[in-house]
């Protein structure tokens, strides 16, 4: 088996990057000073690769992370929510790198347990209660601009982890 090697920029490269940068990433720092407590409209669900006193190795075509992903994955046929997809990769994963599960955002378990990468317009938004939305679709898709850009952004990200 191949050495683990840790997957990060060069200090060099770090330096120089945020330097060109500066003025842009410090107008999302101090715009943005509630960091997680933000209020936000959605519910985010962060896969990360390890926890943050960890670092992520690299593989050979992607992280290590990234492809016990894409095996999990087997092409879209992983049987599950996020928790689970989460809990299956980390299962194939070194005890040096534990992925991390984390969401921001208006709690919304409906999404959680939904098959990942997939939208479901049957999914209760954040602010309504059970009884305004129902059990089962009714009619045709959302036919929202959100919906439409969150439908094809997943049809993208779908062929990009076929690419990958």
């Amino acid at each position: 088996m191949t050495p683990l090697r840790p997957k990060v920029i060069p200090p060099d490269v770090q330096a120089s990057v945020y330097e060109e940068n500066k003025t842009l990433y410090n107008s999302f720092q101090w715009g943005n000073l509630k960091g997680d407590k933000s209020v936000i409209g959605a519910t985010v669900i962060l896969l990360a690769a390890c926890q943050d006193n960890q670092t992520a190795a690299d593989g050979d075509r992607n992280g290590l992370f990234t492809e016990h992903l894409k095996d999990v994955w087997n092409g879209g046929r992983f049987l599950g929510c996020y928790y689970d997809f989460l809990r299956a990769i980390s299962l194939e994963m070194p005890p040096t790198q534990t992925p991390n599960y984390y969401t921001v955002g208006a709690s919304n378990p409906a999404f959680e347990s939904q098959e990942p990468f997939s939208i479901s317009p049957s999914t209760t938004v954040p602010d309504q209660t059970p009884d305004q939305v129902p059990d089962e679709p009714q009619g045709e898709p959302p036919t929202s601009d959100a919906y439409r850009v969150l439908a094809s952004f997943t049809e993208e990200l779908q062929a990009l982890f076929k690419a990958l």
